[in-house]
């Protein structure tokens, strides 16, 4: 049935290319599946995250839930706000928070990865804004 398979699932997935590890996650750690309702806000809030990502020895974590604006960089030393356009991913461990696609109260749209030049593109939807649940 279609609900065991959702609980067969893993909570996250760790992709490696190249020798690029990237940890896929709907939410940020310590709750990667986003069922509690905190949101993270400050940079320190972000610490849990980055610590796993360097624990699992992953380059980079996606993840979206937020619903940014575009997307959301976190790195150990700032976060940078939701933004569509053109993105350089660096060198450092760091988390890029995706877009949803789906038609919310944030600007909607999807991001694409270049693992090779490490440079992610956010591309917008421009669909009007509505607001969620009513």
């Amino acid at each position: 049935s279609l609900l065991e398979w959702l609980n067969s699932l893993d909570e996250f997935f760790v992709l490696e290319e190249d020798g690029f590890r990237i940890l896929f996650t709907h939410s940020l750690f310590p709750d990667p599946m986003g069922m509690l309702t905190r949101k993270p806000y400050r940079h320190s809030d972000f610490e849990p995250h980055l610590s796993i990502l360097s624990e699992m020895n992953c380059d980079m974590g996606i993840s979206g839930h937020m619903h940014p604006n575009g997307v959301f960089r976190i790195r150990r030393r700032d976060t940078v706000r939701g933004k569509f356009g053109h993105l350089e991913a660096g060198s450092d461990v760091l988390q890029l928070v995706c877009p949803c696609i789906a038609e919310s109260n944030q600007d909607n749209g999807f991001a694409i990865l270049d693992t090779t030049t490490r440079t992610v593109e956010a591309i917008p939807l421009r669909t009007p804004n509505h607001p969620v649940f009513w």
